[in-house]
């Protein structure tokens, strides 16, 4: 299976798919096994070499009194392959929800060291799909949630790519085996009070038993999705061309009245995509719907959740971005105010949601040899 690996190893033909010129190749390396398989097989790849500029990227979240140590340990791999590591400290301020802090500080130092000719590379497998399906699906998603991760999508100037998507776990494990690969295992990994975990140590052997290929047919389901919600969008895009004011960028509400109620959420929800705020839920959505598009003609209501908000003004519903990224929920004479929704795309680090413990992020356990690992 190692030798699969190296011989299918799809990140060139990804690339290819890509219209926009790419020359930089960021890796996001933790120091786990799943992030270091992926390192491995890049360095390895003397056509991916010559063509692109090739670094790693690792964030240290000071969580875990190793984290220093992880540090050290990803700039030795990276000077063993001879490929340049940017690595970033970051500081979490707070002892509440740390796990989805971490996420967003993470993702903001990587983002901020992309360009528009650079494409992020994550060490996404087809089990981090699996588990990102049946989360999303436990939190009553849409087929936008359900077709979980994509192989290829935009990420801040730049893009993002799965290239080990498509591989089950035990594909990089014998890999990982095969090159006597040294990673760094996080114990947070097997702490069963986060979902991810949970999902990963107890549902998923089950389903496994009883199932031999669920793994794989979860992650066929979420391809399905995305065909699904390529298909909608496509629809949704010709609306929501009809119904922008191209002046303004403004959602003309007269336009929303005369669609059905699923139509609207889906111009809604797409209209916020575009523009990068956090989606809903539908629970919100019926409060924008029944607030803010059908109040009176003479109101000027508005909806906040999270960082972001909506108001009507002059016949047109525009986005807005607010100073602080919680609000309690009040809503009153068309204005309402909630927490942002907690949408874990991503599957990194081995956690999503649920109450427990914060998560430790870098820690101190060397392994190899298939001793299991940190992504």
């Amino acid at each position: 299976m190692a030798n699969e690996l190296e011989q299918t190893f799809p990140l060139l033909a990804l690339l290819r798919g890509i219209a926009a010129p790419v020359k930089r190749l960021l890796i996001a390396y933790s120091g786990g096994l799943d992030s270091h398989v992926l390192l491995a097989l890049i360095a390895s790849q003397p056509a991916l070499r010559q063509q692109y500029q090739i670094e790693a990227i690792h964030i240290n979240h000071g969580l875990s009194e190793h984290a220093n140590r992880w540090s050290e340990h990803c700039q030795q791999v990276c000077d063993g392959f001879d490929i340049p590591l940017i690595s970033k400290t970051i500081t979490i301020n707070g002892d509440n929800n740390l796990e989805a802090k971490a996420r967003a500080a993470r993702y903001q130092a990587m983002s901020e060291a992309m360009t528009q000719e650079t494409v992020l590379l994550t060490a996404h497998h087809q089990n981090d799909q699996a588990e990102t399906v049946l989360l999303q699906l436990l939190r009553g998603a849409g087929p936008k949630g359900l077709a979980s991760m994509a192989d290829l999508d935009r990420f801040a100037a730049g893009y993002r790519c799965r290239p080990l998507l498509s591989y089950p776990r035990v594909a990089l494990e014998a890999h990982a085996n095969a090159q006597q690969l040294q990673w760094v295992d996080d114990e947070s990994n097997v702490d069963t009070r986060f979902d991810r975990n949970f999902l990963r140590h107890h549902i998923m052997p089950q389903l496994q038993q009883q199932w031999p290929a669920a793994i794989k047919s979860l992650a066929r389901s979420a391809k399905h999705c995305a065909d699904l919600d390529s298909l909608v969008e496509d629809v949704i895009d010709r609306e929501l061309d009809a119904a922008i004011n191209a002046e303004t960028g403004g959602l003309m509400i007269a336009a929303l009245q005369t669609q059905s109620r699923e139509r609207q959420h889906a111009m809604l929800r797409h209209w916020l995509y575009q523009h990068d705020a956090p989606l809903p839920s539908t629970k919100r959505l019926e409060q924008i719907v029944a607030d803010v598009i059908n109040a009176r003609d003479d109101a000027s209501p508005s909806f906040c959740w999270g960082n972001v908000g909506l108001k009507r003004f002059k016949g047109e519903l525009q986005l807005t971005h607010n100073d602080e990224s919680d609000f309690d929920s009040e809503p009153s004479d068309g204005s309402s105010k909630g927490k942002r929704d907690d949408d874990d795309d991503d599957g990194n680090g081995g956690h999503s949601g649920g109450a427990g413990p914060s998560m430790s992020m870098d820690s101190g356990a060397w392994n190899g040899n298939g001793q299991g690992g940190r992504r």
